[in-house]
């Protein structure tokens, strides 16, 4: 699925480049299922072929890959088998095939491979043609030695492999570890999580027998997991304020706070609101305070008034949130490029070039992604990263033993 969010900066061709996402003012409108199908016909097909041209017959195929629960998955509904002639059909799901890569691997032959497709490729009954090659394990280890035990905050990591300028594979595990099966080329490989700054490395992988075990990596911390039981900064670069005069986060001590970073440029920020605004209604405001941070955009778009973000949310407020306005203080703050604090203190990674936030405020709590949303506690000290809380109904069950308990 297409994704709201891109990358912020440019990656160096070799290194470790640390970059920040930000989302994505204006996506293109997906096409329906009807019109895929009307167009291209109901679905499409992937045959698989060895370096030979024989099928490959039981190899996993589809798109976009993750790991995840300790099997690989695809990005459509589950990894399937190829049949004898090495192929299988896939019906289109509520995606395209735009810029799409489709992986293969066989883990008995260790045989895998890639090939990019769009919607004109398949037009006809036309298949996907993958070549799968020989290949090898790629293994590698994350730490993040600024916090004791190295390991605490590397559980939630996501490592992912890009094919070109297409994210291919992902494996997500709760160890630390990644493990791909890659043919010989040349790939970028791409790590990012909550408290961990995003990084790339350059990944060549040659022809050989065996492993390749990369270097263990150490990720930098971000500003938000440096922030973990301290006090939470007050917000900087405040523009003005909507349904609120104005206020101190110091002065909501006694409750606790969930603070959303968020922009109306943001599709899943706006997407998700309706959660925050359950989460309002559930909670009595004396035991849980909601503190919106929209971070503008810039130059002429830049949001700083109450009336311009009202005209800004108008579309978002009449087709996502059923009419509804934003039921919290939400303070407007302007789009200033800005280095993050980390990138002045010993939490800079030689070698790693920490990226720039969209605003002061991003800044200082490390935002890295939209939407994120910040807990603080009833003494007003951070405790870190509150999507968990946000996103499910074990989520909010989570967060109502929290604010509950005495």
């Amino acid at each position: 699925m297409r994704q709201y969010w891109r990358t912020a900066c440019v990656v160096a061709a070799v290194g470790i480049v640390a970059i920040a996402t930000v989302g994505d003012a204006d996506e293109p409108k997906q096409p329906t299922l009807e019109e895929l199908v009307k167009e291209f016909g109901p679905g499409y097909a992937i045959r698989v072929r060895d370096e030979s041209g024989k099928p490959v017959e039981g190899s996993l195929a589809g798109r976009y890959g993750f790991f995840r629960d300790g099997v690989w998955r695809n990005g459509l509904d589950g990894f399937r088998k190829t049949d004898a002639a090495g192929e299988l059909h896939y019906d289109y799901g509520s995606d395209d095939l735009s810029d799409s890569c489709i992986f293969a691997r066989h883990e008995e032959r260790k045989l895998a491979g890639f090939a990019t497709a769009n919607m004109p490729d398949v037009k006809d009954g036309k298949a996907v043609e993958v070549v799968a090659r020989r290949a090898r394990h790629v293994r590698g280890r994350l730490t993040c030695s600024k916090v004791e035990p190295a390991d605490e905050l590397t559980r939630g990591i996501a490592a992912c492999v890009w094919v070109g300028k297409i994210r291919a594979l992902e494996y997500a595990t709760r160890d630390a570890t990644y493990d791909f099966l890659l043919p010989a080329g040349d790939y970028e490989l791409d790590i990012s999580g909550r408290y961990e700054h995003q990084i790339r490395q350059s990944l060549h992988v040659e022809l050989a027998d065996g492993d390749l075990v990369i270097d263990t990596i150490d990720l930098p911390l971000t500003q938000l997991g440096l922030l973990r039981g301290k006090p939470a900064p007050e917000l900087r670069g405040v523009a003005a304020w909507k349904n609120s005069p104005g206020l101190i986060l110091s002065e909501l001590k006694g409750r606790y706070v969930l603070l959303d970073f968020w922009g109306h440029w943001c599709g899943p920020c706006v997407a998700s609101m309706p959660k925050l605004f359950a989460i309002r209604d559930r909670f009595p405001e004396d035991k849980l305070a909601i503190v919106g941070v929209h971070v503008s955009d810039t130059g002429e778009n830049q949001i700083d008034s109450s009336e311009r973000l009202d005209a800004a949310i108008a579309d978002s407020r009449k087709t996502l949130w059923h009419g509804r306005d934003l039921p919290f203080p939400v303070a407007l703050v302007k789009a200033e490029t800005t280095p993050y604090a980390e990138a002045d203190v010993d939490a800079r990674v030689e070698g790693v070039e920490i990226g720039r936030a969209r605003s002061q405020a991003a800044a200082d709590y490390g935002i890295m992604g939209y939407p994120t949303t910040v807990l603080i506690d009833r003494v007003g000290n951070v405790v870190g990263d509150a999507r968990e809380f946000v996103e499910s109904d074990e989520g909010v069950a989570k967060l109502a033993k929290l604010i509950e308990a005495e």
